[in-house]
């Protein structure tokens, strides 16, 4: 496969972007030796003779996403804690928070919460609402952990990690979560370890409304 043979116009073939995208990032950053690599990744068996033919582009496009996430994005740099504290959470904001960190020291402080510790956090004003998205599995609050303390008023462990959130989604080809103070600008709560599914990534632009048969619950 040399750059002559493999261009954009292949990769507007690629129906799925989160596939596009991976291949985009084969190929524009590694070179062409590493897209093969990235196909046979993906696939298994799939081979590419100097050119990203019509059949190798049906293949791409019948590949599962449930497949490239279970094969391909399996690789993070969470401990055992953080990976627990993912449980219930919605699968493609574990998908982002693992590949973020591997670019960056990234720790999970809570994903799903019950109805219960919600009243509390609100009695104790640390929280000012009462129907959560942690409620349904749709935020994380993340920071980063040295020596095995948080580094709550660190700042730039935090622009580190909306830095490293950023890179995952557009290398997974994803638009998923939002940080309440980078990107939400939240100006009642100060909140910078929390990061929650966008409304962009549902039809209505509510996300609660969208999965509320998974409050209390998680995925």
């Amino acid at each position: 496969m040399t750059k002559k043979l493999f261009n954009k116009r292949h990769l507007k073939k690629i129906e799925n972007n989160y596939t596009r995208t991976l291949m985009k990032h084969y190929y524009n950053i590694n070179g062409a030796k590493l897209t093969q690599k990235g196909l046979l990744a993906l696939g298994g068996v799939l081979r590419v003779d100097g050119w990203l033919g019509d059949k190798t582009i049906a293949v791409i496009n019948s590949l599962s996403i449930m497949k490239l996430e279970r094969e391909f994005y399996l690789e993070h740099n969470l401990n055992q804690t953080s990976l627990r504290r993912l449980k219930g959470v919605h699968p493609k904001i574990i998908t982002v928070v693992k590949r973020a960190s591997l670019y960056t020291n990234i720790f999970v402080v809570e994903g799903l919460r019950t109805q219960r510790r919600q009243v509390k956090l609100v009695k104790s004003g640390n929280s000012q609402i009462s129907n959560s998205y942690h409620l349904y599995g749709l935020a994380v609050d993340l920071a980063a952990i040295k020596n095995g303390k948080v580094l709550w008023n660190d700042m730039q462990s935090y622009k580190r990690i909306h830095k490293a959130i950023n890179r995952a989604e557009i290398e997974l080809g994803y638009n998923v979560i939002d940080n309440a103070m980078f990107d939400l600008h939240w100006r009642t709560l100060t909140d910078y370890p929390h990061y929650q599914m966008s409304t962009r990534f549902v039809k209505n632009r509510n996300p609660r409304k969208f999965f509320k048969k998974h409050k209390g619950l998680g995925f």
